[in-house]
């Protein structure tokens, strides 16, 4: 036979749907919008608490009193334990939430009561983003407030010269935050020893792969400056190839020019006009003929200074 308590229980759980009949309007669309929105920011992202909390918010504000729960538990599942972690989550850190980086629902909802220099250490990253790690810090901060107060206390009250008091809690407060610290480092080094170890076989298969990657650079750096001395080899042959035969093609350009002179010059010579076609001839024609007179009368002029360079060439060897 179920208890009182079970039976309470199972009824809560056969509560029907939340009535939106007795909702305005306009508050019956607003609370329809935001009921969607909300059942998808339950992803529970650091984000959607603040999204979720500041939803639950604007629609308590909207929502006549009592029915704020009826409507959380029937159409979202949410205690009121758990809308109103959401709501002070949202009013805690609002648009300050995207500075928390990626940090997990348990920590965020230990940082509610946590001073504001604990919230200052997580956005700077000081403080690793897990919640035994701010549960430290705040436990920190409380020792350091606690300690600082019956320093300041104890200094009121004992003679300058009787520091005895002081130095022991001084003591006693190095002992916890050294206590605090330990357990810091056991917790890192339980996070180490639980990282996954690779097998042997992979290790030594990584470990042939790095040999084999630092060989082949050994051989790449040994081509290519085998390729940069080569590169140089060819580039000083090209220099040397086109400086030699700067002559020959001039030689060659020399043959070329004087063969179509002479076999030019030979048909001008053969197709010269006679007596008879000199009366012809018109003011164009005869300027043609002056033209390769004064041409012939130049190449005269150019092969006697060759002759006289080439005679004294030759006496003064």
């Amino acid at each position: 036979m179920p208890t009182p308590r079970r039976q309470d229980a199972q009824a809560v759980d056969q509560q029907i749907a939340f009535d939106y009949s007795l909702l305005d309007e306009e508050t019956r669309h607003f609370v329809y919008q935001k009921t969607a929105e909300t059942q998808g920011y339950l992803k529970r992202t650091a984000e959607d608490v603040v999204r979720i909390g500041l939803n639950l918010r604007a629609v308590k504000d909207h929502l006549p009193h009592g029915h704020f729960m009826a409507w959380a538990k029937s159409e979202l599942g949410l205690s009121r334990q758990s809308c109103q972690n959401f709501m002070r989550v949202a009013e805690r850190f609002g648009e300050r939430i995207h500075r928390f980086g990626a940090i997990p629902i348990s920590a965020l909802y230990e940082l509610l009561d946590a001073p504001e220099d604990v919230l200052r250490q997580i956005e700077e990253q000081q403080i690793p983003l897990t919640r035994l790690a701010v549960r430290a810090a705040k436990e920190q901060a409380r020792q350091e407030t606690v300690g600082e107060h019956h320093l300041t206390a104890s200094s009121e009250h004992v003679p300058e010269e009787d520091g005895t008091v002081l130095l022991r809690q001084r003591i006693t407060l190095l002992e916890q935050e050294q206590l605090q610290l330990r357990q810091e480092i056991e917790h890192h080094q339980q996070k180490e020893r639980e990282k996954p170890v690779l097998p042997a076989h992979i290790q030594q298969h990584i470990q042939a792969l790095e040999q084999q990657v630092r060989e082949l650079s050994a051989q790449r750096e040994t081509l290519s400056r085998h390729l940069a001395s080569a590169t140089a080899q060819a580039r000083e042959s090209v220099l040397e190839r086109n400086a030699l035969s700067h002559e020959q093609q001039t030689r060659t350009r020399w043959r070329e020019l004087t063969a179509e002179f002479l076999r030019d010059g030979g048909m001008l010579i053969s197709n010269m006009p006679s007596a008879l076609m000199l009366d012809t001839f018109e003011a164009e024609d005869w300027a043609r003929l002056e033209q390769v007179e004064h041409i012939l009368a130049q190449l005269v002029q150019v092969i006697g200074r060759i002759h006289y360079h080439t005679s004294h060439t030759v006496e003064a060897g």
